[in-house]
């Protein structure tokens, strides 16, 4: 998924974070690389942020990454997410748990489950990259958008459990409050 912008609640160092987060780039494959210029610059730097930002001609300060399992359970924990799908999404071979899976999301209004949302936010056949960083902002943002204070309140624990146990980050706990308040404003 696309950056999403989530406290661990201050749980762990800075120094696990980042071994989380590179243990986490090694189960789940983490970003795609993009040949020998990508290899050149991993092997110039120390850290995986740098030489990305190296490739892409991005400074890449922090990052924070949420593992699979741990949006899909968020998702479902605040009650599942409204999404209007724009276009349909239609893959015949979807991976799903180690066998394909036919997957079709009509166009229109959608409830869905982090299931849902993560296969609707990951589908990549039949469309661009770009197509699909479209449809992971419009999860992420619809899902903010629909979040209410107080039902929040008492799934608060749980949500803890989840950022504590799938969340990876490299912010500094003072930037936090101002990462997310210019979060709020995309």
């Amino acid at each position: 998924m696309l950056d999403l912008l989530c406290s661990t609640g201050g749980i762990g160092t800075e120094a696990e974070g980042l071994h989380r987060a590179d243990r986490l780039l090694g189960e789940t494959g983490g970003p795609r690389t993009v040949g020998a210029q990508q290899e050149q610059a991993v092997a110039r730097h120390e850290d995986r942020e740098a030489a990305e930002g190296e490739v892409y001609g991005l400074d890449i300060r922090y990052y924070v990454k949420v593992d699979f399992g741990g949006f899909r359970d968020a998702v479902n924990t605040l009650g599942g997410v409204h999404v209007n799908v724009q276009m349909p999404v239609y893959e015949s071979l979807y991976p799903a748990g180690g066998a394909l899976m036919r997957l079709y999301i009509p166009a229109g209004p959608q409830h869905m489950t982090g299931a849902e949302a993560l296969r609707y936010a990951r589908s990549r056949h039949r469309s661009t990259d770009f197509d699909r960083g479209r449809r992971q902002q419009r999860v992420l943002v619809t899902l903010a958008r629909q979040l209410d204070p107080v039902a929040l309140v008492p799934r608060v624990p749980k949500l803890l459990r989840i950022a504590r146990d799938d969340v990876w980050m490299t912010v500094r706990r003072k930037d936090i409050a101002g990462m997310a308040e210019l979060a709020a404003t995309v």
